[in-house]
């Protein structure tokens, strides 16, 4: 990872041009992002319990609009609606607090679980100790990038969090295999 980062830092400082050095030094519009972003928190504000409702974000965006936000991209609100990008901000805005205080149990217990398999079955063969924690860390990776695009109703968040939790009867299958 540091080497990655030095070459990144290496090549930005010493190769890229200017506009991209620039765009790398600040988030700059996000392309929209950060105005959906900012729609989405208002929203949070507003209905901090329960949300806007499952789905409701595009329709209820834009009533927000108006509002004292700053919107250069207000576009992606009036004329395309779209989703926040951003799964756990699109959950707090929809659902609430209570809605995503639950996606993130439900993320954070099935990593723990899946976690805690690894650690405890030293007994497991290499090939199914290696994929599980092949698994946990596509999963962080998964859940990391969810930050930039709205994934909850995609069934590949739901399958990976199955696959967490089962990771414990796999392990102890790799561990009977291997004795």
């Amino acid at each position: 990872a540091g080497v990655i980062a030095a070459v990144g830092v290496a090549y930005f400082t010493l190769f890229a041009s200017a506009s991209a050095a620039a765009r790398a030094q600040g988030a700059g519009d996000g392309t929209g992002r950060v105005d959906l972003w900012s729609v989405a928190m208002s929203m949070a504000r507003n209905h901090p319990l329960a949300g806007v409702g499952m789905g409701n974000f595009p329709a209820a965006a834009p009533a927000y609009t108006p509002g004292t936000i700053s919107l250069p991209r207000f576009d992606l609100i009036l004329f395309t609606p779209e989703m926040t990008h951003n799964t756990y901000l699109q959950t707090l805005a929809e659902l609430g607090i209570v809605g995503l205080a639950i996606l993130v149990g439900l993320i954070g217990g099935a990593l723990a679980v899946a976690v805690r398999a690894i650690r405890r079955a030293p007994g497991a063969s290499e090939e199914a100790a290696w994929l599980a924690r092949g698994t946990v860390i596509a999963a962080v990776g998964m859940f990391t990038a969810y930050v930039f695009f709205s994934a909850q109703f995609e069934k590949q968040l739901w399958l990976i969090l199955g696959l967490l939790a089962t990771l414990p009867a796999v392990l102890r299958a790799g561990s009977r295999e291997a004795v």
